[in-house]
């Protein structure tokens, strides 16, 4: 009997996250049959790899240096080590992955009192030919506060009280 495809079987992801929230993601898009592809820092890896106690055991049940945390959260990935502090490592991915998969767009985020555009990475993800709606990029910090709180019912005056004891 032939095995039923996974539902995201054929798609490939480039994992660039690191810590919890990110791999736990990607993770998620793996176990689903996606190929996700970890870059990690040559020698080092993602620093969770050291997050302990507990560590895994070995089979004679010693601990390794590899901690449950990132076990927990890198399942069916594969890792790729490119040293991305480096010239020659920004310039492997940029060739290699990035350009590759279409990761490089221009986006618009507010800058004081207008508009900037700038370079961030797209959605690694093709789920079908409809490409994925890229509205801005990754916010400033605090970007959409006045926005947010508005939206919860607090008014603007309250807002700026509250602004100025340097609560938001």
């Amino acid at each position: 009997m032939t095995a039923k495809p996974a539902a995201l079987d054929g798609i490939k992801v480039l994992d660039l996250s690191r810590v919890l929230a990110g791999p736990w993601c990607t993770q998620i898009l793996a176990d689903l049959g996606a190929d996700v592809v970890k870059i990690e820092r040559p020698g080092v890896g993602d620093e969770t790899r050291t997050w302990g106690p507990p560590f895994l055991k070995d089979s004679n049940g010693e601990e390794t240096d590899q901690a449950t945390y990132f076990t927990a959260c890198n399942r069916n990935k594969r890792s790729v080590t490119i040293d991305m502090a480096t010239s020659e490592g920004r310039a492997l991915f940029d060739e290699r992955f990035a350009k590759a998969r279409g990761l490089a767009v221009t986006l618009p985020r507010q800058a004081g009192d207008g508009i900037a555009h700038i370079t961030s990475v797209a959605s690694p993800l093709r789920l079908s030919s409809t490409p994925p709606v890229l509205r801005n990029a990754a916010p400033a910090l605090g970007q959409h506060t006045d926005e947010v709180l508005a939206e919860l019912g607090i008014t603007a005056s309250r807002i700026a009280e509250l602004r100025s004891a340097q609560v938001v």
